[in-house]
C-alpha cells in the first residue's frame, strides 16, 4: 500500500512538472494539490507502518538531516550548472544566431 501511494504520489509530481510546457493552469494545480496531499498520506502512513519504507524517526538526528540538506544543494547547483544551463544556452543561441556571432565577433 504505501509504495502504491508512493508512485502515485511522485508521478502527481512528475506530471506537474511536465504538463503545461511552461504554463501553470489548472490541471498544473490540481496535480500539486494531489501530489501535496499524497505526501501528508504518505508520512501518515509510515508513521503507523510496522515495516515503514522509510523511518521518519532518523530525520531527527541533526548530523543526518544537515548531511541531506547539503546534499540537496549540491545536488540542485551541480543540475543547474551541468544539464539546465547548457540547454539554455543552446536554445539561446539557436534562436537568436546571427546575435550571437555578433556579439563574438565574427561575421
Amino acid at each position: 500500500m504505501d509504495t502504491l501511494l508512493l508512485a502515485l504520489t511522485l508521478a502527481a509530481y512528475a506530471l506537474v512538472m511536465t504538463i503545461g510546457r511552461g504554463s501553470f493552469g489548472p490541471l498544473n494545480m490540481a496535480l500539486l494539490l494531489a501530489a501535496v496531499f499524497g505526501v501528508s498520506l504518505f508520512v501518515l502512513a509510515e508513521g503507523k507502518a510496522t515495516s515503514p519504507l522509510i523511518r521518519l524517526a532518523t530525520f531527527r538526528d541533526p548530523e543526518l538531516s544537515a548531511g541531506l540538506a547539503m546534499s540537496a544543494l549540491v545536488s540542485t547547483v551541480m543540475m543547474a550548472t551541468l544539464v539546465v544551463g547548457p540547454f539554455y544556452l543552446s536554445l539561446a543561441r539557436a534562436g537568436c544566431g546571427s546575435c550571437w556571432t555578433r556579439r563574438v565577433g565574427r561575421s
